[in-house]
């Protein structure tokens, strides 16, 4: 996982460092024991990153060039780290999301059968009223948990 300083994370960010740290102490956004946040963290917070650079160009023209490429190279680089933790956060928010909604898929067919039970064992007096009994064996059914 790329991890960035807090100057950076606020170059990123587009927000000021006193921000970056506000937002740590907050606990809404969260720092690495090594005092670095991973750009994940960056993404999820912030959601759009900048990735501009605003570094000095040098004098000597042939300079000037190497530095802009080496520098294209590294934004290019995090960019590329960046969107790659995102595509692996937002895979895994799929899983847990498909894990959710089968789990929610079984409690309602546990619940279906649990009312087909309870309107089979209704006598027949009672068969007028199912939605009260439902509700009164639901509440003893909940309680058992």
């Amino acid at each position: 996982m790329a991890t960035v300083n807090m100057s950076k994370a606020a170059e990123l960010a587009g927000v000021s460092r006193q921000t970056i740290y506000n937002h740590v102490k907050k606990g809404i956004l969260s720092k690495n024991s090594d005092g670095t946040i991973d750009t994940s963290e960056l993404l999820r917070v912030f959601q759009n990153l900048r990735f501009d650079s605003q570094d000095k160009p040098s004098k000597d023209v042939s300079d000037r060039h190497k530095f802009t490429d080496s520098t294209c190279n590294s934004d290019v680089n995090l960019q590329l780290a960046l969107l790659t933790q995102e595509n692996v956060f937002l895979k895994d928010k799929i899983e847990r999301l498909e894990a959710d909604k089968n789990r929610l898929e079984e409690e309602k067919q546990q619940l279906w059968t649990f009312l087909e039970a309870m309107q089979r064992a209704l006598p027949e007096g009672r068969k007028e009223q199912p939605k009260k009994v439902v509700r009164d064996e639901l509440g003893r059914f909940k309680k058992q948990e």
